[in-house]
Parts: structure tokens; sequence; C-alpha cells
């Protein structure tokens, strides 16, 4: 566990991690591998990097927010569970890319039964998720409850955005998926157990279709390059739902029109690109 803060019985709380970079060894040792793990509340993780770890980032505590982070593959065997992010009560989850995850991206941390709950992610890029679980999803006993996902981009993802449905006796509810952008992906939602979703104003290209107030269906490829993973818009989508702030500027910062409102992680005609390229100087092996 190259970052660890706190421990289960002596928390850190009210702490910030800034420009760190962790590349694990990868699964051929096939030993778990924390790239960030730590119990605490409160803790803000900026500008963080994590590749080829079983779980890239672990947190056991609420109020919690990951922002401006690169997550890269991880990897998981039936020894080890693997996942990129867990989390619990209140996480905001913003302005980050996160790519390869299997068998889902984001998932509740703690106990089998602990729940994420007035979750917030949003302005999030997922690209190339191999797994039909998607982004976010419950587990075991576990749920997404009251949960906002609003402005995030899937690219090449075989499973939704919000899978609400769990293996054991976990039932979401209340949870709502607004602005996002999907290309060549499943649907954005997925429900089997639990309460209504609230959806709207979702653009999909390449994606099947959805029964949804303002949807976009459109075909053909969105983005300025996507071989090389920059996710801006070659033009504008149909305006989203305008939202207040935090929700009003995008991935790197550019405020969103209220009247042109693009949908996904970055408003059209931003400027600066954020494209999936590890710091080569942070490493930490």
């Amino acid at each position: 566990r190259p970052v660890e803060f706190g421990g289960s019985s002596d928390s850190a709380n009210e702490i910030r991690i800034l420009h760190t970079a962790v590349t694990c060894p990868g699964s051929s040792g096939n030993i778990q591998q924390f790239g960030y793990s730590g119990w605490g509340d409160r803790v803000t993780i900026t500008s963080a990097y994590a590749n080829n770890c079983q779980v890239s980032m672990w947190t056991q505590g609420d109020d919690n927010t990951i922002e401006g982070s690169y997550f890269g593959t991880h990897w998981s065997t039936s020894a080890n569970h693997g996942v990129q992010v867990t989390q619990m009560g209140r996480p905001i989850f913003r302005n980050n890319m996160v790519t390869f995850c299997d068998p889902q991206c984001i998932e509740p941390g703690g106990g089998c039964a602990d729940n994420i709950v007035g979750g917030q992610y949003y302005n999030n890029v997922f690209a190339n998720i191999p797994a039909g679980n998607g982004v976010i999803k419950g587990v075991c006993d576990s749920a997404i409850i009251n949960t906002v996902i609003y402005g995030n981009t899937v690219v090449n993802s075989e499973g939704p955005l919000l899978y609400q449905n769990n293996e054991g006796g976990g039932f979401g509810s209340g949870n709502t998926v607004v602005n996002n952008l999907f290309y060549n992906s499943r649907s954005p939602i997925r429900q089997s157990t639990g309460g209504g979703i609230t959806h709207s104003h979702n653009a999909l290209y390449n994606s099947g279709t959805i029964s949804e107030t303002g949807v976009q269906i459109g075909t053909g490829d969105p983005f300025v390059a996507l071989a090389s993973g920059d996710y801006r818009l070659k033009g504008a989508t149909m305006a989203g739902l305008a939202l207040p702030a935090p929700y009003n500027t995008d991935i790197v910062g550019a405020t969103r029109s209220a009247t042109t409102w693009t949908r996904g992680a970055f408003e059209f005609g931003a400027v600066v690109a954020l494209t999936p390229s590890p710091p080569s100087a942070l490493s930490v092996q």
C-alpha cells in the first residue's frame, strides 16, 4: 500500500493528499495491491495517478473528495477482487479520468452491506470499460442511494453508467442521471432492483436508445481526437439541463453556458485538452 492514511483504529480525518503517483507491480504476483488506501472523513485527494493496481483507491470514511486524478489499468482475480475506486457516505468524485474497469469502476467500500449514499459524480471521463457491470454499481448487499451522476463522458463501455442491481439484498434508490454523453457504450442505466432512477438529457452516440426527456440519439464520433484520448467535442450537443454550482463548470474549469450547455465532461469549445498521460517523474514502484 504505497500511499496509506489512517487505519481502522486511528482514522486520518481532514487531510489533503496532493500530486502523488503510484504504479503497482501488477497481477503476476496475485497479491493484494492497493495504490491508495485509508480510513478517515473529509479527506481530499487531488491530482493523483494510479496504474496497474488491484484497487487503485480504497477509502473508508465519509465526505471524501477525489478530483483531478487519473486511474489507469487495474486488475482483478478470484483471489483478490479488484476495483478502481471504493467510496462511502457523501463522496465527491469529479474531474477525473478512469480507464479499464473490471468488473466495475466504482463500488461501495467497507463491509458487504455498506452503501454509497449522497454521492456526487460529475465531469468525469470513463473510457474502455470491458465488463458488463459498467461504472457505478452496488455489490454484495450494498447499494447506491440518493446519488447524482451529472455531465460524465462514457466511451467504449460494455456496461451502464449506473447499474442498480445487487447480488444480495441491497436496493438502490433516489439516484439521478443527467447530462451524460455516451459513445459506443451500453445504455446509461440498468435497473434490476430498487426504486426508480430519475434520468434526462443524456446524449447517446452509437449507444442504443433510452426513453427520457431531452434525450439525444446520434451516430458517429463526436470527439476531437478519439484515438488519442482527446474527448473534447467537435461540435455542440443539444443543450443539456442547466444545473447550479458546482456543476456549471466542466472538467477543465470552462464555464458551461445556460443556453448551450453541452453534455458530457467537456463544454463545447473548451480550450484545454485532458488526455490520459502518466506523470513520468512521480511514479512510485
